[in-house]
C-alpha cells in the first residue's frame, strides 16, 4: 500500500493502486504511452499519480525529503522510461468525461479511448489483456446516500472485502479502505485519503453534486466521511461507531449497505432470541411511525 502518499495530494479523495508485478508492468506501459502522446491522452494523464521508489541524484527534491516523493511534478522534466511506479488518482477537480455517470475504467479497445474511458487500465493494443478487460470494464461513482465511492461492474470483477464476492455485470459494491479487486489479470487496491475525511471535501462534494447531479442535494450529516471516521462492519453492512439514538432495547447507528444505500442499524443491549422477540412484539404494537424503522 502507498498510504504515505495520501497527504501529498491535498485534493485527491482516492487512489487505485496496482498490487502485483504484472499490474505494475501494465501500469508502466500505460504511463509511457500517455506521456508519449499527450495530445491524444491528455484526459487520461490527469488521473496518474507517479512517484519514484528510490532517491534520484538529479531529482528536483532535496535530499532530506521523503524517499518516496510525489513524482508527478517531474513529468515535464523526465523521459517516460524514468517513471518507475504509481497509481491512479481521483479528484473532484479532474472531471470524468461525463460527470453525471462517474469515472469509467477499461482499455478503450475498438473505441476512441480518449472519448470513452477516463482510467486506462491497459493499452487497447495489448490483445492478451484486452481479451479479459473490456473497453469499459467498470465504473466508479459517488453514492449520494452514503457519500462513498461505489464500484459498478460492467463485466465480472472479483472484490475481496470482509465477505469477498464476484460482482457480475450491473452489480454494485461500495469501496472501503484496503479493498482489493481483480480486474482481468490484474489486482488493484482502493484507498481513501485524509482529504476525503475532511470538511473541505464535504464542501467540495456538495458543490460537485449540486452542479452535475442534483441541485437540491444535501449531505446526510450522520454519514459524512468526517463524522463517520473509520466505519464499523456489521455483517454485510457498515456503520458509524457513534449512535444517533438510544433506547431501552439498544442503540441505533447510521450506516450503509454494500451497494452504498443508507440504512439504520440497531444493536440490542442483550442480543438474545427472547429479547429480540420481545422487541419485535413491542414494535408491532406501536405500529408505523415516521420516526420508527420496522423490524
Amino acid at each position: 500500500m502507498y498510504a504515505d502518499f495520501n497527504n501529498d495530494i491535498h485534493d485527491c479523495f482516492g487512489f487505485l493502486h496496482p498490487q502485483q508485478e504484472s499490474a505494475d508492468q501494465t501500469f508502466a506501459a500505460v504511463v509511457n504511452t500517455i506521456l508519449a502522446a499527450p495530445d491524444q491522452f491528455g484526459h487520461q494523464r490527469q488521473f496518474l499519480h507517479l512517484f519514484d521508489k528510490t532517491p534520484q541524484t538529479s531529482s528536483i527534491f532535496s535530499e532530506d525529503e521523503d524517499t518516496h516523493p510525489d513524482f508527478s511534478a517531474q513529468l515535464e522534466h523526465e523521459a517516460p522510461s524514468h517513471v518507475r511506479s504509481g497509481s491512479f488518482q481521483f479528484r473532484l477537480s479532474a472531471l470524468p468525461r461525463d460527470p453525471t455517470k462517474g469515472w469509467y475504467l477499461g482499455t478503450g479497445r475498438n473505441q476512441t479511448s480518449s472519448v470513452n474511458i477516463d482510467i486506462m487500465l491497459a493499452l487497447p493494443t495489448d490483445a492478451a489483456i484486452c481479451r479479459r478487460v473490456a473497453a469499459r470494464h467498470a465504473r466508479l461513482f459517488f453514492h449520494l446516500d452514503s457519500c462513498r465511492v461505489v464500484l459498478e461492474a460492467r463485466h465480472s470483477i472479483f472484490v475481496t472485502q470482509h465477505d469477498g464476492r464476484l460482482l457480475r455485470r450491473g452489480e454494485h459494491r461500495v469501496l472501503e479502505d484496503g479493498d482489493v479487486m481483480m480486474i482481468g489479470p490484474s489486482l488493484y487496491s482502493w484507498a481513501y485519503t485524509d482529504y476525503f475525511r475532511s470538511r473541505q471535501f464535504e464542501s467540495d462534494l456538495a458543490t460537485y453534486t449540486r452542479r452535475y447531479l442534483d441541485p437540491h442535494w444535501t449531505m446526510n450529516t450522520f454519514l459524512s466521511p468526517s463524522s463517520v471516521g473509520t466505519p464499523c462492519v456489521v455483517g454485510n453492512y457498515y456503520c458509524s461507531p457513534l449512535a444517533i439514538a438510544q433506547g431501552s432495547f439498544g442503540k441505533v447507528s447510521a450506516g450503509w449497505a454494500c451497494d452504498g444505500s443508507a440504512v439504520a442499524i440497531k444493536s440490542l443491549k442483550k442480543p438474545h432470541v427472547k429479547d429480540y422477540t420481545r422487541h419485535v412484539e413491542v414494535m408491532k404494537k406501536v405500529g408505523s411511525h415516521v420516526s420508527l424503522v420496522q423490524v
